[in-house]
Parts: C-alpha cells; sequence; structure tokens
C-alpha cells in the first residue's frame, strides 16, 4: 500500500541530519478521512457456539471455544511462506521489541506520542526500478510533505537523509536499481488518537481478542506507528510479535482477532477465508429503519472534534 512504512528499524542516538529538517508539524486535534463510517465490529465463529456478543457497550467472548477445535483440526505444520510476507513479520517482531521503550502521554481525551527519530528501510520494488529516486517516493509517500512532497524529498536526498542503506549517499537524479535498499531518516509527529483503552477481552493459548477503540489504527500504516493497536498492546501489555488475524479500519471499534504465532496466524486466516469465521459490522441509527432493503445516498461527516462520531 501506498502509505505502508514497509519494513524499518529505529535508529540509536540523535543524528545531525535530522537538525535541518524543512518541516515540523505541531500536535492538532484529530482528523479522520471523511467517507469511513465509525461503527462495532462483532466477529462471528459459524459453529455450534454462540458468536461474540454485545452487552453493555462491552464485548463478551463467547465463542472462541469453538474456534479452538477448529484450529486443532487443521494442519499442525506451517507452510513455508513468501519472503517478503516472512519478511514484514519479522519486521513487526523488531518494531514491536523496539515500541516498549517509548512513551505515550495523555492530554484531555487524547493519546499524544512525543515526537521521535525514525529510519524506514525499503527495498525497491520492481515497478521502481528505472524511475528517479525522488519522483518515486513523491508518489509513494506523499503523506510525509503533502504540499510538496518532490521538493521534500529532493532535499531530504541533498542532505543524506534518503539514499541507499549503509550511508551511501545519492543525488537526487539518482535512478532506482533492481535490489537497491534504501533508508529514510525522518523526525516523525504521529497524530494524536483517542485515549480509550485497548481491553483484553479474552486469551486463550496463542489466540488473543482485543476490543479496539474508533481512531486507533490496528498495525502501522501512513503517519501512524506507535499509536496503533500493536504499539499500545506493546507498551502496555507487554506483548510482542502478535500478527493481526484480519483488520478493522482505523475509524472501526470493534472486536478484533489477533494470533501470538504464525501457525495461528495463518489458521486463523484460513478460517475467515473459508468462511468459517466472519466479521459482522453494526452502526448505531436513530428512529425506525425498516426491514426491507434500502440505499442511502448522501455524505458520511464527523460531528465531533475527536473524531469519535460519524453521522450520516
Amino acid at each position: 500500500r501506498p502509505g505502508d512504512p514497509l519494513s524499518a528499524k529505529s535508529p540509536h542516538g540523535s543524528d545531525a541530519r535530522l537538525q535541518r529538517l524543512p518541516f515540523s508539524r505541531s500536535l492538532g486535534m484529530l482528523t479522520v478521512p471523511v467517507g469511513l463510517l465509525a461503527s462495532l465490529c462483532m466477529v462471528t465463529l459459524l459453529s455450534s457456539a454462540t458468536s461474540l456478543k454485545p452487552a453493555s457497550n462491552v464485548f463478551r467472548c463467547s465463542g472462541l471455544n469453538a474456534l479452538l477445535p477448529l484450529l486443532k483440526r487443521s494442519v499442525t505444520t506451517t507452510p513455508p511462506l513468501r519472503h517478503d510476507k516472512a519478511r514484514r513479520w519479522r519486521a513487526n517482531l523488531d518494531w514491536e521489541a523496539e515500541a516498549s521503550k517509548f512513551e505515550y502521554f495523555v492530554h484531555g481525551n487524547l493519546r499524544i506520542v512525543p515526537p521521535y527519530a525514525f529510519e524506514y528501510h525499503a527495498n525497491a520494488k520492481q515497478r521502481w526500478v528505472g524511475r528517479r529516486l525522488t519522483e518515486v517516493f513523491g508518489e509513494e509517500f506523499p503523506h510525509f510533505y503533502p504540499e510538496d512532497p518532490g521538493k521534500y524529498f529532493e532535499r531530504a536526498v541533498e542532505e543524506g537523509r534518503l539514499g541507499l542503506c549503509g550511508g551511501e549517499k545519492v543525488g537526487k537524479d539518482h535512478v532506482i536499481r533492481a535490489r537497491d535498499q534504501l533508508e529514510h531518516l525522518v523526525h516523525i509527529h504521529e497524530p494524536p488518537v483517542l485515549s480509550q483503552k485497548v481491553e483484553l477481552l479474552h486469551e486463550e493459548g496463542n489466540i488473543l481478542v482485543v476490543n479496539k477503540p474508533c481512531s486507533l489504527p490496528v498495525h502501522p500504516s501512513g503517519r501512524y506507528r506507535r499509536n496503533t493497536v500493536l504499539g499500545v498492546l506493546a507498551k502496555e501489555h507487554h506483548m510482542h510479535g502478535l500478527f493481526n488475524v484480519h483488520r478493522l479500519d482505523r475509524v472501526t471499534s470493534g472486536v478484533l482477532l489477533l494470533a501470538k504465532d504464525r501457525g495461528t496466524a495463518l489458521q486463523l486466516t484460513q478460517a475467515f477465508r473459508e468462511g468459517r469465521a466472519r466479521k459482522r459490522y453494526l452502526a448505531r441509527v436513530r428512529g425506525r429503519i425498516g426491514e426491507r432493503e434500502m440505499e442511502v445516498h448522501a455524505r458520511i461527516q464527523c460531528e465531533s472534534k475527536t473524531g469519535a462520531k460519524w453521522t450520516v
């Protein structure tokens, strides 16, 4: 995905390259993209047991016992992973071990991560080969400086913050080659999220079930890395190396299944793919809605400064 941070490694100590950053973003109010509906999500296990049901606005797990036999009946050997997927899973383990060292602070009803230095690493993708480095990064990662991403990355190359791994400097007209390994050193100002806790609903064997709050992404993506479900669990519950089985949009709240090892993650993913487990989305409505199917053509908009309430 264009906003993915790919595999990354945090630098230790300060770096002179950060002293000439061309921009600095203040921590403002939480913003959420228009077009997404904050809703509740239920995970239904298609077996003889009941599904996960909301009660008093708190989700209680009543169907996990039905999923465990499905895992036991699955193939015991774990199939080999494609190289890129294996690399991304290893990267998750690396950053989550690092995540236990950072701090959050709460201001009002927002969870804020202090700005920090971070170094993104990426292997050259096939579609990048033969194109200028600054052009590719301007298209793939515009969120670093939306006003003029091309100019930002040209300056990053000149200052040595963007180039080849190992400190090898390149010019702003550098053309990406196959097997190039690129690094990008940035000073990250993550947007704040709501300070609601990630509630642990159920934990059994290698399965973890949590209640994901609105505004919090599941995994690192775009401008978010530490303000994520995986980051919060690593920091507050010392849970490292978790695997996300499915995803919920950032502004969606509800039940989220995670796995503690790769084999369980593959089996849970297979259960969703085969229809033995599925997600069910709920939306709160005002008034009476009939049983007949209907279409609503209206803009979804945010009605709160924190992005916690979205309406049609």
